[in-house]
């Protein structure tokens, strides 16, 4: 996966910016908690957010920069909440604290702590405010590095690198590469039972499934 000055590597120049409709209807409905995200009655607002992020998002995941199914794929992409939302309510419409993201790669972040400073209450302004790397403040190529024998590695061994693909899981991709090529190619048996294991103990069942149909394509 070639990632570096390719369309893969990019910052995120605009975000959502809530309109006045949003603020009056949040302001009728104050958020109480993380879970208030999957209430119906927002789901108005993150819709608009969702075909915004669609429109001016590059179409790969921000983290693992695989490509990004959208509109109507079985493999839905989920808006990721780059603070999370159970940590930070008051960030949860936040526009530059959300973006498109591959199902297993939002799974995989989960409540991770990603502000340098977790007391803050306000939402940093640049990249020095995080220990990740921020698809909003900073270029992913400057951080992360994909290696074809080894997978995603953090440039110079840098800590913001190093922590999003812990965060991530990003090298479940690498994984999962090196298992298709090992199931296609009979005669290569370097992939164990372990191997298997390991690997679907790092999905979640959309990627189980994205694996199993990708393998299926290929041999049948």
């Amino acid at each position: 996966m070639f990632i570096k000055n390719t369309e893969r590597d990019y910052v995120l120049e605009v975000s959502y910016e809530l309109d006045e409709e949003d603020i009056r209807y949040l302001e009728a409905n104050p958020i109480e908690e993380g879970d208030d995200w999957y209430k119906s009655k927002y789901k108005f607002i993150k819709d608009k957010i969702r075909n915004f992020l669609e429109t001016n998002q590059p179409q790969f995941c921000p983290f693992c920069r695989t490509k990004l199914e959208i509109h109507g794929s079985n493999y839905y992409n989920h808006i990721e909440h780059l603070v999370s939302k159970s940590n930070k309510i008051k960030f949860m419409f936040k526009g530059n604290n959300l973006v498109l993201s591959c199902p297993c790669c939002n799974s995989k972040k989960n409540q991770s702590d990603t502000l340098v400073d977790s007391s803050t209450e306000f939402y940093p302004l640049n990249s020095g405010g995080f220990n990740i790397v921020h698809p909003y403040f900073d270029k992913f190529s400057d951080y992360i590095f994909y290696d074809e024998a080894d997978g995603f590695k953090a440039v110079d061994g840098n800590n913001k690198g190093s922590n999003t693909i812990g965060a991530y899981s990003l090298n479940r991709i690498k994984l999962r590469e090196k298992l298709e090529k090992d199931i296609l190619n009979k005669s290569n048996t370097s992939s164990t039972a372990q191997d298997v294991l390991n690997l679907i103990n790092t999905m979640d069942k959309e990627e189980q499934d994205k694996l199993i149909a990708s393998i299926k394509d290929k041999i049948l």
